[in-house]
């Protein structure tokens, strides 16, 4: 099944450093909140200008994207996109 989501998913992953560079995704009411191996990998400019993304930030140890309020629905799809387990 598409994913409605799978083009901004896509440039997502690929602006995080991979789904190899993810140790877990979840989301809040507006943002993903990745936790990252290698933070060096993420290139915020490209997120900034990526349609679908209202913004992206370093919180912490946390990466941050900000989505808007249909952040549920692409992180279910990046979610099966990448086989990564929808936290509960």
């Amino acid at each position: 099944m598409a994913q409605k989501y799978e083009a901004l998913c896509q440039e997502i992953l690929n602006d995080v450093g991979g789904q190899e560079n993810i140790v877990y995704a979840q989301h809040c009411e507006t943002r993903l909140r990745f936790q990252l191996k290698d933070r060096s990998l993420v290139n915020q400019e490209a997120l900034k200008e990526a349609r679908g993304i209202l913004g992206c930030q370093f919180v912490g140890d946390q990466f941050q994207v900000i989505i808007g309020q249909h952040v549920h629905d692409v992180y279910k799809d990046l979610c099966e996109m990448t086989g990564i387990s929808e936290a509960v």
